[in-house]
């Protein structure tokens, strides 16, 4: 040491590579620059609507305007256009007439976004506030942490549904120091509590009214012949990450109907031909009898 000066022993962030360090990654997620531009575009007239104009002079005019588009569709008279880059979604988003008509174009409500679901407990000790304001350079625009009920009451998990803003859903997202896979949300099914069938709401219901039971509504709070479901979980997991559950019922097994088959290329021919019972002889001058005593009457 010359001049009491201490030796250089810190490593540059130039030279970390060469000393044994990675290089810093990027934050995962989605390019905010380029992915935010929405794909789906909904094309509306100011006036009326697309319902009756013909498809060929739609294609022809949105040509004209950005050229090629990946996908059309007329949707309550509006039309949903998915781009093929984000360069026509720019020059759409921009018009204001489509051939003679004034329009209005904004991105779609739902197929712009996606949702997943990450897995990290130490976000548990972040509102949600701040996981939503630090993850928003990598396209995240809600956060909602899933709750389940124990013993009666709401407890938070370390499962966070993540809603991006662009449609394809990100593999990785980086949470501070954590690299968190990035899942795909599945909702729960829609049930119908009115018919109690799934695929829609009780508002839009045009069944008959059934109980829970499968049966048409009877009077009373319990059912009289309540179904008994019984649960066996296979111990085979099948290739899945959770154990098949399979429910059985105590209703009775409807009868299978069975029908015969034939193999016409088994079949005994010379034995069929023996068995063969032949009607008898026909006069054709009898028929023709028949026929003309028919004609004259």
């Amino acid at each position: 040491m010359e001049g009491g000066s201490f030796p250089r022993t810190g490593a540059t962030r130039e030279n970390a590579c060469e000393e044994g360090f990675p290089p810093l990654k990027e934050s995962f997620g989605t390019s905010e620059k380029e992915d935010s531009v929405p794909r789906f575009l909904v094309l509306k007239k100011k006036e009326g609507d697309f319902t009756n104009i013909s498809p060929f002079l739609i294609s022809k005019m949105l040509y004209g305007l950005i050229g090629n588009v990946k996908e059309v569709k007329k949707v309550k008279g509006e039309l949903l256009i998915e781009t093929v880059s984000s360069k026509q979604s720019r020059q759409l988003i921009k018009c204001e007439r489509f051939g003679g008509y004034e329009i209005v174009v904004v991105p779609h409500g739902a197929l712009n976004m996606s949702k997943g679901v990450v897995y990290c407990r130490d976000l548990l000790n972040c509102s949600i506030e701040e996981i939503k304001e630090n993850l928003k350079n990598q396209g995240v625009v809600d956060v909602r942490r899933i709750r389940t009920r124990r013993d009666g009451e709401l407890i938070d998990t370390a499962n966070h549904i993540l809603t991006f803003n662009v449609s394809k859903l990100p593999r990785m997202i980086q949470a501070a120091f954590y690299p968190l896979q990035v899942r795909p949300y599945i909702p729960n099914p829609l049930r119908c509590f009115n018919c109690q069938r799934f695929g829609h709401s009780s508002v839009n219901c045009k069944h008959d009214k059934r109980c829970v039971c499968g049966k048409p509504t009877h009077e009373g709070i319990w059912c009289e012949e309540p179904i008994n479901c019984i649960w066996d979980v296979i111990n085979d997991l099948h290739n899945s990450d959770h154990f098949p559950i399979i429910i059985k019922t105590d209703l009775p097994e409807t009868e299978k109907v069975t029908y015969k088959r034939w193999i016409v290329a088994k079949a005994d021919w010379n034995s069929f031909a023996n068995n063969l019972v032949t009607p008898s002889p026909v006069n054709v001058d009898d028929i023709t009898k028949c026929i003309k005593h028919a004609a004259q009457t």
